[in-house]
């Protein structure tokens, strides 16, 4: 039960890994591998504002 409790508290440090790996991909300009990387933060916690506003910004540009 503890290590459940522990992966579950560990989600938003790996989604702002993703997050962070998401924006690193946007800068060498793959924006494929980036918008994935944003979905997956995101996947893992959803109330992540930067994940939130990089994606979006992401989408509008590909748009």
């Amino acid at each position: 039960m503890l290590s459940i409790w522990g992966l579950r508290l560990s989600l938003p440090t790996v989604a702002t890994w993703y997050n962070h790996w998401g924006w690193s991909h946007y800068e060498k300009g793959d924006l494929s591998s980036a918008e994935e990387d944003y979905q997956r933060a995101l996947s893992l916690n959803p109330d992540d504002a930067e994940a939130h506003f990089n994606g979006s910004s992401l989408l509008g540009m590909v748009r």
